[in-house]
């Protein structure tokens, strides 16, 4: 509606509902789509051993071809590098390719962790999984998507947190998960695990900040160092830039209800400030932003139950990750782009779809334990 009041363009609107390079409904309804499929997949392998290799396999099948893919894509485009590690003539046009690969790596993730659920061990599988995150880092780097760059990078942290350091193996905990302390297990390891992530985390910053700073002029020249073109360029100074000249003067457009044409209005098309919940204000309001959190923070609280509802030590666990891949997704966006970000909606859609909670939970409590 703010798009009709500010701006009057139709051909908007229906690009910022149904496009690929906005399409906010768009890619909610699909990540909702595909939560939904997974699911009812998941319910009939439970229930037939046959359907659960299967399932395997085609999971197999898709980790491995999208390896292959990206590696035949990066070979193809890299004659066409400059000096600098990033395709020629791609500037301004690596969003697109970012945000399907942050998309699609969410799915490999989330294919990965559900396989693995039959499957304790596969180094062949784990070689191709891990494979996929190395060629897909190069590739999305030499596109140029800083931010398809930290999607990635920061979908293989949680993956190898979660499973070298989160995912205990414990019997005596996994039995637990049936008995009638159920909800103090899950809530003691959810704290675990949150603790532990946060300091692995804290590590890692440290470690990486020291390396970065100690062998900065031995890095190569790619885009995530602020190589750009043929010269040195700072995203990170951009967007802080933005921040302090751009958001007051954008909000004081219509504080209350916002203003989609905030940005042109103020300091050119294209302006706003790169953060979802600070661009959410400028351009819907803090109505518009007090509406979202009502919605986000009911889903987050209906998913903390769905844990609880979780049949299985491997159940909970699965939840867990897809949880923690929503927020950091979701912290991710509050630095680095607009509110109308393809993936952070499309995770939204197939973390908290707004419609079948009451149904998963029933489905939930009928699956046949493992």
């Amino acid at each position: 509606m703010r798009i009709v009041i500010d701006i009057s363009d139709i051909d908007y609107l229906r690009s910022f509902w149904f496009s690929t390079t906005l399409g906010c409904l768009l890619f909610y309804l699909l990540g909702a789509f595909i939560a939904w499929v997974t699911k009812e997949i998941n319910l009939w392998c439970n229930k037939n051993k046959y359907l659960s290799r299967y399932n395997y396999y085609l999971g197999f099948f898709y980790i491995l071809c999208n390896s292959l893919l990206n590696l035949h894509v990066f070979v193809k485009l890299l004659p066409r590098r400059r000096p600098v590690f990033f395709l020629i003539d791609n500037f301004g046009f690596y969003q697109r390719p970012g945000n399907f690969i942050i998309i699609n790596t969410f799915l490999i993730a989330y294919c990965y962790f559900n396989i693995q659920s039959n499957n304790k061990k596969n180094y062949l599988l784990d070689f191709f999984y891990f494979s996929y995150f190395i060629i897909t880092i190069l590739l999305i780097q030499f596109v140029g998507s800083n931010n398809g760059f930290l999607g990635v990078f920061g979908i293989l942290f949680l993956s190898i947190v979660y499973k070298y350091f989160l995912l205990n193996e414990n019997k005596n905990e996994q039995k637990a998960f049936v008995s009638e302390d159920k909800p103090k297990i899950i809530n003691k390891c959810i704290l675990s695990c949150f603790k532990k992530l946060g300091l692995i985390s804290v590590c890692l910053f440290v470690i990486l900040f020291l390396f970065f700073t100690a062998f900065r002029s031995l890095m190569p020249p790619i885009r995530i160092l602020h190589y750009n073109l043929n010269e040195e360029y700072n995203p990170l100074d951009d967007r802080l830039t933005m921040l302090r000249e751009n958001f007051s003067p954008q909000l004081s457009v219509n504080p209350i209800m916002g203003n989609m044409d905030a940005d042109n209005i103020i300091s050119g098309k294209g302006t706003y400030v790169h953060s979802f919940i600070l661009s959410m204000m400028t351009h819907i309001g803090i109505v518009g932003l007090i509406l979202f959190f009502l919605y986000f923070f009911s889903a987050v609280f209906e998913y903390y139950k769905s844990l609880h509802y979780s049949k299985n030590y491997k159940s909970f666990y699965l939840k867990l990750f897809v949880f923690l891949i929503t927020i950091f997704i979701f912290l991710m966006a509050n630095i680095a782009s607009f509110f109308s970000w393809n993936p952070i909606w499309f995770v939204l859609g197939f973390s908290f779809p707004a419609i079948y909670y009451q149904k998963n939970r029933i489905k939930d409590d009928c699956t046949k334990l493992e």
